[in-house]
């Protein structure tokens, strides 16, 4: 009976010991983070310490309802294209060029309107050597994209190094890409 009794009392001293050892490491912890104003005891950045965080929910000013009004007329300027003939000039990007089995794949896009009356034109020279194709445009969720445009590599009549130009045209909208190189 003494044995259990003794066992039980060394149990109690152990756990009185660890919890004694977790103490002391909190308060040590506690006084290092009061030491160097570390979070939860640093102080308080909110809006009313602070008055370039917060946030102004007053009416705008007269200068900031003129700089937003500044910035609209700005940004439709800039959208505004170039219009020929009543067609507008469009940007086409030319997104992919290269060799897909027996054919040079082409893949093409206009970012500036979504419509779906558009013919794609590629052309593709090397030297003196012009081929042409064409494909529909579809509407895209913020884009027109061109469907892919597959020349038979028996069409190129060499490898080497080819430049393609891709071309839009709709009822309402015209433009060129940029030359791509695409090697065979």
């Amino acid at each position: 009976m003494k044995s259990i009794h003794n066992k039980h009392k060394k149990q109690k001293k152990y756990w009185l010991l660890g919890a004694l050892v977790v103490l002391f490491l909190l308060a040590g912890l506690v006084s290092i983070a009061i030491a160097t104003n570390s979070w939860p005891f640093a102080k308080s950045n909110s809006g009313s310490d602070n008055p370039s965080q917060s946030i102004n929910y007053g009416p705008p000013t007269d200068e900031e309802i003129e700089s937003s009004q500044d910035g609209k007329r700005n940004s439709t300027n800039d959208n505004k294209a170039e219009e020929t003939d009543g067609i507008r000039q469009v940007g086409v990007e030319v997104s992919y060029a290269k060799r897909v089995g027996s054919n040079l794949e082409i893949r093409a896009f206009t970012p500036d309107v979504i419509e779906s009356d558009g013919t794609c034109t590629a052309t593709v020279t090397n030297g003196s050597q012009e081929v042409t194709e064409t494909s529909k445009g579809f509407v895209d969720a913020s884009s027109t994209i061109c469907e892919p445009i597959n020349i038979p590599l028996s069409a190129l009549n060499s490898t080497g190094v080819w430049t393609v130009v891709v071309s839009y045209a709709s009822s309402s909208s015209a433009g060129t890409s940029t030359e791509v190189e695409a090697e065979l």
